[in-house]
Order: C-alpha cells, then sequence, then structure tokens
C-alpha cells in the first residue's frame, strides 16, 4: 500500500519557492515504541502548526491516510485550493514567485 500524493499542510501561506525548505509543508512521520504493549506505532504532524499531534497510527500508510483525509476537510473548511506538486508552477507564476523543480 503506498500514497500517491501527500497534501500540504493548510498553513501554507504560499507554494515553495527557493527561499522555502524542500519539505515546506510537509508533515513530520515519527515512529514510537509503545513500552507495554510492545508494538510500534506511527504520529504524524505539521512542523508549523502542529495538526494531527495527537493521534496514533498502527502504519505510517494509515497515518499518511489520515493526514489526507484531514488536509482535504481543512482545505474545504477553508475554501482554499489544495496545492499539488503539479499546480505550484502555474501558481507561482501567477502570485510572481519564482519556481524551482526539486
Amino acid at each position: 500500500m503506498t500514497v500517491d500524493k501527500i497534501i500540504p499542510c493548510v498553513c501554507c501561506e504560499h507554494p515553495p519557492s527557493v527561499d522555502d525548505a524542500s519539505g515546506y509543508g510537509m508533515p513530520i512521520l515519527t515512529p514510537y515504541n509503545s513500552s507495554k504493549e510492545h508494538k510500534q506505532f506511527w504520529q504524524i504532524k505539521c512542523p508549523k502548526c502542529g495538526r494531527m499531534g495527537v493521534s496514533d497510527y498502527n502504519s505510517p500508510y494509515l497515518a499518511l491516510k489520515a493526514w489526507n483525509e484531514t488536509m482535504r476537510d481543512c482545505y474545504a473548511y477553508e475554501r482554499k485550493k489544495i496545492l499539488y506538486k503539479e499546480d505550484w508552477k502555474d501558481t507561482c507564476e501567477r502570485l510572481g514567485y519564482e519556481y524551482h523543480e526539486w
């Protein structure tokens, strides 16, 4: 099972530019072990705003799937367009930012 696209966090003000880090808007996926149950769990959160930082998931796939579902809801709530990598070039040109491939 794979996640084809990871939706950037809704807290991003603009598409990534040269001045931003390569992980701009991307979540942090953190594994940790439960000492009582001897299982590995995963947490996912935005490093900038902290969204989704309280949930535990059994696999990285489930964490990223929940992230995408939550971000779709957040974008719909704030009535913003989801900025996939394919859209960044057009959006950068429209907003006057310089676009570079990663």
